[in-house]
């Protein structure tokens, strides 16, 4: 009980901070903002299997399909998530950044967002900010509404990290976001409310997660971290 209370407590300092931000317009915003920046091309379907450092240059193995092909370039920034990066056949890599790919553990991480006809927690005067529960979903979210109201409003009903984040991780789509809608419901009654919801979508990183392997980065080492290897540049 009590190591689930002092996880718990962590959860909230760390993800309901007054440091948390948000970009106005939402956050797609961000990827956007970079696609428009880009010159040349994107290259989906292609998954990186090999980074080699050298002294002038970065080999990259790229698999589509059934073809590996080598790609070099002057420079290369690597924003993959380091448990993904410890399965790729890495070379040229100095010992502290291999030391940190092996020690830095990520946990697992669940989101589930429903889409709502109104903001209905307005009523309360709630503008922003999040709330913290005591049960499976942790964390509940709720984004101001930047679209015309005609649209609905985004509700991040559950953010939860650790033990619960990979239990509900476990759980089919369909019953994990009807766990959520009760649970939340006790909270929020209008939640239940016939046409309240019109969608739920979710995502969870962890062991079963292709790309990420988890979401939270743990036992920090930014500094070296950070370091360029060559002509490699480490994402923050």
């Amino acid at each position: 009980m009590q190591r689930r209370f002092n996880s718990f407590l962590d959860d909230i300092l760390t993800e309901t901070s007054p440091q948390l931000l948000r970009l106005r317009g939402g956050m797609d915003r961000l990827p956007h903002g970079l696609a428009e920046r880009l010159r040349g091309p994107v290259r989906r379907g292609h998954r990186v299997v090999g980074i080699q450092v050298r002294r002038d240059e970065v080999l990259v193995e790229v698999r589509a399909g059934l073809r590996t092909t080598v790609r070099q370039a002057d420079f290369a920034v690597c924003a993959l998530p380091f448990p993904a990066l410890r399965r790729m056949r890495l070379h040229g890599l100095d010992a502290d950044k291999l030391a940190v790919l092996e020690e830095v553990d990520y946990c697992p991480a669940t989101k589930v967002a429903f889409h709502r006809r109104e903001p209905f927690w307005r009523s309360y005067g709630i503008e922003g900010g999040a709330s913290s529960t005591g049960g499976r979903i942790r964390q509940t979210y709720y984004p101001p509404l930047d679209a015309s109201p005609d649209r609905g409003a985004a509700l991040l009903a559950s953010y939860t990290i650790g033990e619960e984040a990979a239990w509900l991780g476990r759980l089919p789509p369909r019953r994990r976001h009807r766990l959520v809608l009760d649970e939340l419901g006790a909270l929020h009654p209008e939640l239940l409310l016939p046409g309240m919801v019109l969608g739920a979508v979710s995502t969870a990183w962890g062991d079963g997660s292709a790309w990420a392997v988890g979401a939270r980065r743990a036992g920090a080492r930014a500094p070296r971290r950070a370091r360029p290897s060559g002509p490699a540049r480490p994402g923050r």
